[in-house]
């Protein structure tokens, strides 16, 4: 769930990319007597396009990735003793949520030590706290804040899953 909330977050921000190149052109279009506006306006529609592009090839990467991950993949479920660590040991301050989930990965990753793992979430404000990033690291997961990275490293680990 983590890596199509991740995936969401990164199509907001290329729409607002996308808002801001349509402004730029907008204002361009006013000026009819300027060639270097004229042809500023085929660049900016150009870098549109080709964006568009980016946008797409990242989804299908991620996609392609999620689709070779799920024959490997594992159901994470919370028990009553993670629960209960959860509650005992706040690591995600004011983040109950968040830090039930931590709390479930942290346990999942003990259950399995010897196997490569990777956790994606756009959420920096609770996942890369430090006293959050050094029990991922401790555990032996790989977090990654933005799919672009997780994908350049899924590309690198296509057997490490």
């Amino acid at each position: 769930m983590e890596a199509f909330s991740a995936l969401e977050y990164d199509r907001k921000g290329r729409k607002k990319f996308d808002r801001q190149v349509d402004e730029q052109i907008s204002q361009l279009r006013r000026d009819n007597t300027s060639l270097n506006a004229s042809a500023m306006i085929k660049s900016l529609e150009q870098a549109k396009l080709q964006h568009a592009d980016l946008m797409n090839d990242v989804q299908d990467r991620l996609f392609d990735l999620l689709r070779e991950l799920s024959s490997q993949a594992t159901v994470v479920d919370t028990n009553p003793q993670t629960l209960l660590a959860a509650l005992d040991n706040e690591l995600i301050e004011g983040e109950p949520t968040d830090n039930l989930i931590l709390h479930t990965i942290l346990h999942h990753s003990q259950q399995r030590a010897a196997e490569t793992k990777a956790f994606l979430s756009e959420n920096t404000k609770s996942f890369e706290q430090p006293e959050v990033r050094a029990a991922l690291v401790s555990s032996g997961i790989k977090f990654f804040s933005n799919s672009r990275s997780f994908l350049e490293w899924g590309s690198r680990h296509p057997s490490g899953f």
